[in-house]
């Protein structure tokens, strides 16, 4: 259980590491990803979409931003990868929390604000998740909750598939008609 521990926090501090480089080198990033072959940048997305799914992380939003404005000339590759990649993200993040649902239990127990709000989740698992992920919420913060909740892995991923995938669609379907300065 301790390496389990220790192997999570080295992850959590080397992706915190890369995750500061790409948010604040962000411009340049994103200029020598749609410079590249669209093959590789389509896999580059997924993996920066892992990294945006660590807890307390930037860029998710960003990223399938980019997804549709590089990929513009082939949207379905940016479908594909903005799919793929928050799905991806989406379970990675699930699972961080669940890693850690034990651990938190108590908390959820001692604070009746918190047992209240997991209770009102559980309860309406797919109206709510549907509508968090249309919503404003960080998915970096929603995926880990939903994860030390006592929500189950099925019920998350059917709860949270249809509006992700709508969201997804829709940005990745506009972001191509902004101008190029808009962006940049």
């Amino acid at each position: 259980m301790v390496w389990l521990l220790i192997a999570a926090a080295v992850l959590l501090v080397f992706f915190f590491f890369v995750g500061r480089i790409i948010v604040d080198n962000l411009q340049d990033f994103l200029s020598w990803l749609s410079s590249i072959r669209r093959g590789y940048a389509f896999l580059i997305i997924i993996a920066v979409f892992q990294i945006c799914a660590f807890p307390f992380m930037q860029g998710y939003f960003l990223m399938e931003l980019a997804s549709g404005f590089i990929l513009r000339d082939t949207i379905w590759l940016a479908f594909i990868a903005s799919i793929v990649g928050g799905e991806i993200g989406m379970v990675t993040g699930f699972m961080w929390g669940y890693a850690f649902r034990k651990r938190t239990a108590t908390y959820f127990e001692e604070s009746p604000r918190l047992k209240l709000s997991m209770t009102l989740i559980e309860n309406n698992v797919y109206k709510l998740l549907f509508l968090f992920r249309l919503g404003p919420i960080p998915y970096s913060i929603l995926n880990p909750l939903c994860g030390v909740s006592t929500i189950k892995f099925p019920q998350y991923v059917l709860a949270s598939l249809p509006g992700l995938i709508i969201e997804q669609v829709l940005v990745v379907r506009y972001t191509p008609s902004f101008d190029d300065g808009a962006i940049f």
